[in-house]
């Protein structure tokens, strides 16, 4: 299509339209006017709108022209770009996020601009506008994704997040996205003291430490003193809270969940992750349930009772399921498994992951190859199986060294 025949278009946004679908439809005229030399307008579908036009999200010409196709496929902001017979063009998800992650697309693939970094993109100008590859559909494989580099991990006040990077990039992480505003997607529903490495935020020894100085091991991260608590006080061998103890280190941190739960009942996940040191509590208990199931075993098994008592909760007062994720990183990244004529099992069903409990592999040095790849350390590979053994829900949290592999960008 010559770029002539795109004057004829409108850009169509609901007439209620938010601050995504308005961004969106703003980014679409701004590089149609950058790459095809045209500008066109932005108007709401309560005008009288002849087609062709580029519809934003469920425009009241949506319904229309969506025919039979079946949304609920459209997970992790997932999103369809689609055409009628008059050639309109359609942006579809089931968030608003995925409506702008299709604009972008579309930015990308039809007009050929490239996203490269705060001070540096590709924006071509172009004659000919092709839709040979719409309609078409894109699903991400993970519910989150993220480059740690500081224009989207941001690095405090000296580099704040660069939020419009951090759309087009489609980056959606733990990191920063409790904090993303509604024009670039909204916050991802994520709550957790600290983000990570956080256990002793949920029982501090500033509160128990005088009363309970058994719950507690004191140590120094990164010159920082705190302490680390003990992840076998107040759960049962077989793996449920001790109701014989009037007060433990379990019940009071699911005490402190239902609080954060209750401060932010839009939370759907909350982080419950080790602390940034392997030095643990030294105490009978401890030593004997590290032998019997490991650092990762006893974290798996006191992370099981929290998330089935918060769900509880959560489905008594708010009517919901949530999630929680914890790490397996340093000395709990070896799932906790065992070999059993000739096979690798889970050590004993109390292992085993709750549906609820999602396991974020931490995993250093990866230098080349993707996780799966048959190249890739054979240490990470089983690792990685061991862990589909037990949990439903796995994420990487990849610190990857991939030189040989990127360009980088040098201002």
């Amino acid at each position: 299509m010559n770029v002539k025949e795109l004057k004829k278009y409108k850009i169509v946004i609901g007439k209620n339209a938010g601050e995504c679908n308005k961004y969106s439809a703003e980014n679409l005229q701004k590089y149609l006017k950058l790459t095809a030399k045209i500008n066109l307008k932005i108007v709401d579908d309560s005008k009288d709108i002849k087609p062709p036009f580029f519809s934003i999200g469920q425009t009241k010409f949506f319904a229309s022209a969506n025919g039979d196709y079946d949304r609920k496929e459209l997970i992790h902001d997932g999103f369809r770009i689609f055409k009628d017979e008059n050639n309109s063009i359609y942006f579809d998800s089931l968030s608003h996020r995925g409506v702008m992650y299709a604009v972008f697309d579309f930015i990308e693939v039809e007009l050929g601009v490239k996203f490269l970094t705060v001070d540096a993109e590709y924006v071509p100008t172009v004659k000919e506008v092709n839709f040979d590859k719409i309609p078409r559909v894109s699903i991400p494989s993970f519910e989150l994704g993220s480059e740690i580099f500081t224009e989207i991990f941001g690095q405090g006040k000296n580099s704040p997040i660069n939020f419009d990077l951090f759309a087009k990039m489609r980056a959606r992480d733990l990191f920063t996205s409790p904090n993303i505003p509604e024009k670039f997607g909204g916050p991802f529903p994520y709550c957790a003291r600290n983000d990570f490495h956080n256990y002793h935020y949920y029982c501090p020894a500033k509160d128990h430490g005088e009363k309970h100085p058994e719950w507690y091991k004191y140590i120094t991260v990164n010159g920082v003193r705190h302490e680390q608590i003990d992840l076998t006080n107040g759960i049962t061998l077989d793996g449920k809270v001790d109701e014989s103890m009037e007060e433990s280190v379990l019940k009071t941190v699911i005490e402190e969940f239902k609080k954060d739960m209750d401060a932010h009942p839009e939370a759907e996940i909350f982080g419950f992750t080790q602390e940034d040191s392997a030095d643990e509590v030294d105490n009978e208990s401890n030593r004997f349930y590290t032998e019997k199931y490991g650092r990762s075993g006893i974290m798996v098994r006191f992370c099981n009772a929290i998330i089935r008592e918060l769900n509880k909760y959560a489905k008594e007062k708010y009517n919901k399921t949530v999630k929680l994720i914890t790490f397996a990183y340093g000395n709990t990244k070896n799932a906790p498994v065992k070999e059993e004529n000739g096979k690798r099992v889970p050590i004993d069903e109390t292992v085993i992951c709750d549906e609820n409990l999602i396991i974020m592999y931490a995993i250093a040095g990866n230098m080349y190859f993707p996780y799966g790849d048959v190249r890739q350390s054979k240490e990470n590979l089983q690792i990685v199986d061991d862990w589909k053994m037990l949990a439903k829900r796995f994420w990487f949290w990849g610190y990857d060294k991939n030189y040989a592999h990127f360009q980088w960008y040098m201002d």
